[in-house]
């Protein structure tokens, strides 16, 4: 993404080259949601992972409406896995969230702190 593209909104997905924690400097394209709002974004933006995996934790939210917001299985949103990202590493926009997924998300990583 560039700068002179419109600037990312709370609830939009996007795809972005994520390192292994385990692996550094091994990077995977993974969806991650955009949760700061539009007053809050500059050149960064915080958002958090979205995964296919099974729930792990009470901060795990589910993706009700996954298909219609541009994910293509079954997600989660994993916001306790908060990350502060440059708006230049966001890729490929895959979609928005529905609005009730949102304030779910929202509210689970207001709990986290």
């Amino acid at each position: 993404m560039n700068f002179t593209q419109r600037k990312p909104k709370q609830g939009q997905i996007y795809l972005m080259a994520v390192e292994y924690r385990d692996r550094p400097n091994i990077k995977k394209a993974r969806p991650v949601v955009v949760v700061s709002n539009e007053r809050a974004t500059d050149i960064d933006v915080i958002a958090v992972s979205v995964s296919s995996q099974l729930k792990r934790s009470e901060y795990d939210v589910s993706i009700n409406y996954w298909k219609e917001c541009g994910l293509s299985r079954p997600s989660i949103a994993r916001t306790s896995k908060l990350i502060s990202v440059s708006i230049e590493q966001l890729q490929t926009y895959l979609g928005e969230l529905d609005a009730s997924d949102l304030k779910r998300i929202i509210e689970k990583c207001r709990d986290v702190f």
